[in-house]
């Protein structure tokens, strides 16, 4: 998988601000298209 940087650092999958999940999903955060980053979620993320 290529480096995703992940400033999330309560996140257990964040490592020296690198996402280190064997997968990553996105998804879009509410109803609708997406048009930018703050309308989706990270739903990879697992607290530490």
């Amino acid at each position: 998988m290529p480096n995703v940087k992940c400033s999330v650092t309560e996140c257990k999958w964040n490592n020296s601000i690198e996402c280190h999940a064997p997968m990553i999903q996105v998804d879009r955060n509410g109803s609708g298209n997406a048009s930018n980053s703050d309308q989706t979620k990270c739903d990879t993320f697992r607290t530490k």
